[in-house]
């Protein structure tokens, strides 16, 4: 709902001037190879003409509500994650919301084995083919998770402020599970024809989100 009236504002000055039209920007080859998208699909022309589109509004929608306190982690890889879970449960850390590390794992845990197994709803084809496509080639291309309510079945349970280190293990195997995962990406809720090594990549950003918000101690010497 943010984004939407964020959406709106930054869309109404834009009717029918057709200078304010801007280029999304080029995606990198391999996300064009895998999800078939480039910014000419969500553009549309009459006489020739580029007509003012949702998305370059969407974009400064995006920008303007990324969280500014937050570290700005960028995982690549299975290992990177894990090093910064491991890092975080051995030195502390602060956190700037309301999950602790059992908690950001637990979700981030769901999250992957919904991918893996199936989440049990899809968005509506409209929603797939537009938005949220462009939502999440935004997100690969700025290395950035935008922050939105989490459905309920992703959330974790409440918890004391003690860790639940059984938890936290339980996350790492299934971190590595997703690492090794080689069947396809079937009924994705928000996206079609989802590749395996873009789908990880999402899972390494999203777990970059989260774990942003805990700020580590300092290390002992």
């Amino acid at each position: 709902m943010t984004i939407l009236c964020r959406i709106a504002a930054n869309t109404s000055h834009q009717v029918g001037d057709n200078a304010n039209a801007r280029p999304i920007g080029n995606m990198p080859d391999w996300y064009y190879g895998r999800l078939r998208t480039r910014p000419s699909d969500f553009r549309t022309t009459r006489n020739g003409l580029h007509q003012p589109s949702i998305f370059p509004a969407l974009q400064d929608a995006l920008t303007q509500i990324m969280p500014s306190s937050k570290r700005q982690l960028d995982f690549r890889t299975a290992d990177q994650v894990i090093a910064e879970i491991e890092h975080l449960r051995t030195v502390g850390y602060t956190k700037i919301k309301n999950w602790n590390l059992s908690q950001c794992c637990e979700h981030l845990q769901k999250t992957m084995n919904g991918g893996m197994n199936g989440f049990g709803f899809r968005m509506p084809w409209i929603v797939r083919a537009t938005a949220a496509k462009w939502i999440f080639g935004w997100m690969l291309r700025n290395r950035k998770m935008v922050s939105a309510p989490t459905i309920n079945k992703l959330k974790p349970l409440p918890l004391a402020d003690q860790e639940n280190d059984q938890q936290i293990d339980d996350c790492i195997h299934t971190i590595r599970t997703a690492e090794s995962f080689a069947r396809p990406i079937e009924d994705y809720p928000f996206l079609d024809n989802l590749s395996v090594d873009v789908w990880q990549q999402l899972m390494w950003l999203h777990a970059a989100h989260h774990l942003g918000f805990l700020i580590p101690s300092q290390d002992t010497p």
